[in-house]
This record gives C-alpha cells, structure tokens and sequence, in this order.
C-alpha cells in the first residue's frame, strides 16, 4: 500500500503533548487537554471559551464516555480548566487558562528539579524529550518532561516518625516549646490521607505527598515542605481542601503553617 494511501486511511493525526501527563495526572486528562489547547487558539470567544459535544471529543480524541468523564474530573482540580453548560444554547464549553498552565508547567519543573528523590535514588542525567503529532493546522512544541519521582521503600510506617524527627528536623529552626512528631503523634498524615481521596492524583503526588509534620506549637501544625514555592502555592490553591479534611477528622488544632526543610512522605 502506498503511503499516501495509508495515510488518507489513518486520517490527520492530533498534538499530543507528553510532557502535560506528569501535571494532570494521566495519558487521557492530557490527550484531552492538548485537544483542549488545539481548539482554544480557534475560537473567535474573547475569553477564549470553545463549546464542543461528547462524541466529537470520541471522534477526535478515541477516548470513550467514562474515559471523559474521568479525564475531566482530572482536569477539575488543576486549576486551568474551566467548564460552564450554556443552558440557552444548550452548549458544553470548555476553556483553558494558559496563564495558570503556564504556571502549573514552571511550578512542576521547578519542583521536580528542587525536590529530593525519595531513598537516595538518582537523578535521571537528562531529561526526555516530549510532544507527539503535529499536522498542518496542529503544530507542538518539543518540551522537555521530568519523570515522576521514585516510589518511596516499604518501611515500618507506624514506627518511622519517632524514629525519624530528631533527624529530619536538622533542616529547620525548631523554636522554643515545638513538640516533635513522635509516637504516632501526627496529625498531618491524617490530613494528607484525606486530601489522597479528594485531590487530583497528580496535585497530591507533587504537591502534599513530599511534604511532613515538623512540629506543633501553640496548637498551631506547622508542615515542612522542600521549598519556598511549596510554602506559597499550597495554601493558595489547597487551604480550603485542608481545612475541609481537618474538619472530617475533627482534628483540633487551629490552623497550619508552612515552611521550608527538610520533606519527606
């Protein structure tokens, strides 16, 4: 068969961009967010909203019902993607907010450079390169994608904050009348089991999961987190998220505070 024919055949394909899976949590919340920029340089809506049905996502996208809905539930709670019903027109609209992409993408990175791999493990010597397709109205910039961190060791998780805190505390200034996390004594790991359930698995996997208990004071939480950008972004974009899970654990301290050491999961 003569390639000309084959891919008549095929059909144009789809930007995909790769390095976006990290961010959003999976290969089809990304597929559909790529369509999502795609169509977003094409609108003529000043504030670059674009309506599209269920089956055109399946036509250009393949992904099914359920792949959609489960894509989108992703996208929800990234904080870039927006989605409204037009009830007259009877519309589902989409729109993505480039500016918080934008900062989500250098967030992500900054974090994935900064961060410590869990249990020492190495740092890949670079890093791939991403973003597959690209036909004559679809065009895809190659970005470079940092992997996922390493999973961390099983270990003895009952034991380990006793065993641990007098260690990691090292990296912070533990301030006269801090009690150390010892002896199951740990609120926070309740509050990050709970934001595991209702978080976008990629904003926990970056954001929540390296953080931990450095000390309580005044019957106040205060979180070690691996950087400045840590201590900023997580009660910006997850302050209500937490204080909904201290309110389903009827935890009793007053509030939390971020800063930065050492991290750990």
């Amino acid at each position: 068969m003569k390639p000309e024919i084959l891919r008549t055949l095929l059909g144009p394909p789809i930007a995909f961009n790769r390095s976006l899976v990290p961010l959003v949590g999976s290969v089809h919340a990304a597929l559909m967010l790529s369509q999502a920029l795609y169509w977003s340089d094409k609108t003529k809506d000043p504030e670059a909203w674009f309506w599209k049905t269920q089956d055109e996502w399946t036509e250009e996208t393949g992904l099914s019902r359920r792949e959609q809905e489960t894509a989108r539930k992703q996208l929800q709670g990234t904080g870039f993607w927006g989605e409204r019903y037009d009830r007259y027109k009877h519309r589902q609209l989409y729109r993505v907010d480039m500016g918080a992409l934008a900062g989500g993408l250098s967030r992500h990175f900054d974090e994935w450079r900064k961060a410590p791999f869990a249990n020492g493990g190495n740092v890949p010597s670079r890093m791939a390169e991403s973003a597959i397709g690209s036909t004559s109205e679809t065009t895809s910039q190659r970005l470079q994608y940092p992997p996922t961190p390493f999973p961390e060791k099983p270990g003895d998780p009952e034991n380990r904050a006793a065993k641990t805190a007098p260690q990691e505390a090292r990296g912070l200034t533990i301030p006269p009348g801090a009690i150390l996390p010892a002896n199951g004594n740990d609120p926070w790991k309740g509050v990050k089991t709970e934001l595991q359930k209702t978080l976008n698995p990629r904003s926990w996997e970056s954001w929540i999961r390296p953080t931990r208990l450095a000390y309580t004071l005044d019957g106040k939480v205060f979180v070690a987190v691996p950087s400045p950008e840590f201590a900023t972004w997580i009660p910006e974009n997850f302050g209500p998220a937490i204080e909904a899970a201290r309110e389903a654990l009827k935890l009793e301290f007053t509030g939390v505070e971020f800063v930065e050491g050492a991290s750990g999961t």
